[in-house]
């Protein structure tokens, strides 16, 4: 548990923060209002994802160090 931790503290917020920066480039780049402000909804979804996976896995490790 303690490397499921270790590595998803660095992995998962930044999966989630590449997928909220591509929303990001996506509601810009979009004509469309109506898909332009379902993609600023997901923006905000993949932004809380990464502060919570930060929280989740920071927890985590704190709970499960890795041994020495």
């Amino acid at each position: 548990m303690c490397y499921v931790a270790a590595v998803g503290i660095y992995f998962a917020p930044v999966i989630f923060m590449l997928l909220f920066m591509w929303a990001l480039v996506r509601a810009e780049n979009l004509d469309d209002a109506e898909e332009a402000q379902k993609s600023a909804k997901r923006k905000k979804i993949w932004l809380i994802c990464a502060v919570a996976s930060i929280a989740v896995f920071g927890v985590l490790k704190l709970i499960f160090p890795i041994p020495v």
